[in-house]
């Protein structure tokens, strides 16, 4: 599978990106963003300086099953919680990262297939 594409981060009249540095190329990549902004009083913010992990698009799906009148979750085993101390295998809806190009709608459709097919 090719890597994932990324777009650049969009240009918002209230926000002053100094500086933008991909620090990590793995699964999904890491970049340290250095910004200004705009603040509820009107005045720009001081520098600050933000991690923005970049997994993209995703969408979700919250299946009905209207006789049971009951909603579908699944269990899916997540390192991070385990890492904070909690038990990994978490409940959850049917999620998955959107591929390069596929719409949200495209994506739900083929979580709610896949992860309806494990058992």
């Amino acid at each position: 599978m090719p890597p994932r594409t990324f777009p650049p981060l969009p240009a918002h009249p209230d926000v002053k990106v100094c500086s933008e540095e991909r620090v990590w190329t793995g699964r999904f990549p890491l970049d340290v963003v250095r910004f200004r902004h705009r603040r509820f009083d009107g005045a720009l913010s001081g520098m600050k300086t933000w991690e923005v992990w970049r997994r993209g698009r995703a969408a979700a799906v919250l299946p009905y099953d209207p006789v049971a009148d009951a909603v579908v979750l699944i269990e899916q085993f997540r390192l991070p919680a385990l890492v904070a101390g909690l038990d990994p295998v978490l409940v959850e809806l049917p999620a998955g990262l959107c591929d390069d190009g596929e719409t949200p709608e495209a994506t739900a459709r083929r979580t709610a297939r896949h992860k309806g097919s494990v058992t």
